[in-house]
């Protein structure tokens, strides 16, 4: 339907993405650990909580043999592996020096199905989830402290002459308590799990992972590595994540061998990255990998080769880029006769990126720009736009003080101006601006002796006291007008 009308609209509108963070913030530092599996190479899958009613009790998991004899060769062979598990609170530990809260192994007595008793320690870990953080029964040496709760700050396992050898561990879980990160260059390790939210700094000590399979690893900020040769020989290593403040020296040898690195991510700066000293002997997988930011890594469609990443959000590191949107969505953009789009902050914790929710269509057309009335004696202009009135709904939901309208002004200061629609030299009427989706415009009674005067004469948006003018396809915060001579000729 076509209105022949002057009219006017005025909108309040949010026009950039609001970077409040709506933290996620669990009470319960185990939370996000509760669900999770580990899955070895045969996939076996170990889940490292168990839940009986309202509590979560942290798991050890045990491996041990059935063997057996081939009958054609007469040889011992595994005929089953068998695969227990114990609560972390039902073991019993060792702890070489209490009072330094060494974690220096365990055991258990596991009752088989057929009622026999088997004795399972360390040699027998698979899982160890030491989330708990206190070890309750324990020894030193050969003498057992029942009862007693000793916070692990370290893992030591370098004293097989007193406690059993680590043959079979695949992964283990850190707790908040642990200080020293070391004694973990077993063949067989495929992940250590120091949490995201680690409150204190750890020392990764010398040769800590050498030659494990460890294939990634997160480093708390403020954490230095002790010693040199830290991850040496870890061939299955992918990634690395450094902490935000994390500014230690990267020792020498440290990614010595790392031949499957893919991506260094640091939370911090590039000016904080290129701050790092980085011993040149055997670093070469690092130092040779690219240097690029968050943005741009995120944006690659290929990636090829090492990259060492800065500015990284937690969601890059940790979720493989995928963000969590929050409830605060707002829109993005103030171009009205184009799309924009819907946005919210990531509601992840120290992560500053926006998440696009949704599109909403352009609000407004502008049909065939100008014309000139080109007959009779009078001197006019003509303008048309459709209205698109179930994006400017879309558009309401998130901007709900939002109107339109049409003026006509002369401008007489020759560059950009701002037209105020409530002045008195301003036309501007008032009208039901949501009843059309087509409107024509025809500005009349211009004088023959101002053909070249520069008129605005176009659709305006008002956002709260801000006002936009949409002339001749063009949304901006100041008009200039056109003149009956520019169409006439």
């Amino acid at each position: 339907m076509k209105k022949k009308i002057l009219f006017i609209l005025a909108a309040a509108l949010m026009l950039s993405c609001m970077l409040a963070l709506s933290v996620s913030a669990e009470a319960d530092p185990n939370a996000a650990y509760y669900e999770k599996v580990y899955t070895d190479l045969k996939g076996n899958k170990f889940t490292i909580y168990e839940k009986e009613g309202d509590a979560y009790y942290p798991l050890v998991w045990f491996a041990y043999d059935i063997m057996g004899v081939n009958e054609e060769t007469g040889e011992e062979v595994v005929v089953e592996t068998k695969y227990v598990k114990a609560r972390f609170e039902d073991i019993n530990c060792y702890s070489l020096e209490p009072s330094q809260g060494r974690f220096n192994g365990c055991f258990y007595t596991y009752v088989d199905e057929n009622g026999a008793e088997i004795e399972l320690n360390t040699k027998n870990l698979v899982v160890l989830n030491l989330r708990a953080g206190t070890m309750a029964a324990t020894y030193n040496g050969s003498k057992r402290q029942n009862g007693t709760n000793i916070t692990v700050l370290t893992i030591e396992t370098n004293r097989t002459d007193v406690f059993p050898g680590w043959n079979r561990i695949e992964a283990v879980y850190i707790p908040h308590t642990q200080k020293t990160v070391g004694s973990l260059s077993w063949s067989t390790l495929r992940v250590c799990d120091i949490d995201v939210n680690h409150p204190i700094p750890v020392t990764i000590g010398n040769k800590a992972f050498q030659n494990s399979k460890l294939e990634e690893l997160f480093i708390p900020g403020g954490s230095k590595f002790d010693g040199n040769s830290n991850f040496q020989g870890c061939t299955s290593l992918k990634k690395v994540v450094f902490g935000e403040g994390f500014n230690a020296a990267l020792p020498g040898y440290l990614f010595d061998r790392c031949s499957a690195l893919e991506v260094v991510y640091f939370m911090g700066s590039e000016a904080e990255m290129d701050a790092l000293s980085v011993a040149t002997n055997n670093n070469g997988y690092y130092i040779k990998a690219t240097k690029i930011s968050a943005t741009e890594y995120e944006a690659l469609t290929e990636k090829s080769g090492a990259y060492k990443v800065y500015d990284c959000t937690p969601c890059l590191a940790f979720n493989n880029g995928v963000h969590t949107a929050s409830a605060n969505r707002t829109v993005v953009g103030n171009d009205f006769f184009s799309s924009m789009s819907v946005a919210c902050p990531c509601s992840v914790e120290g992560c500053t990126a926006t998440v696009a929710v949704g599109t909403i269509e352009p609000l407004f057309t502008n049909q065939l720009g100008y014309s000139a009335k080109m007959f009779g004696n009078d001197l006019a202009l003509v303008c048309a736009y459709s209205i698109n009135k179930e994006a400017i709904n879309d558009y309401l939901v998130y901007v709900p003080d939002f109107d339109f309208g049409i003026l006509a002004a002369v401008n007489n200061v020759g560059d950009g101006f701002a037209p105020n629609p409530e002045a008195p030299n301003v036309v501007d009427i008032a009208f039901n601006n949501m009843a059309n989706d087509y409107i024509e415009v025809k500005l009349t009674g211009i004088p023959s002796t101002q053909r070249d005067a520069l008129i605005a004469f176009c659709l305006y948006v008002t956002v709260g006291d801000k006002i936009y003018y949409l002339e001749n396809g063009v949304t901006a915060e100041s008009a200039y007008g056109v003149c009956y001579n520019d169409f006439a000729e």
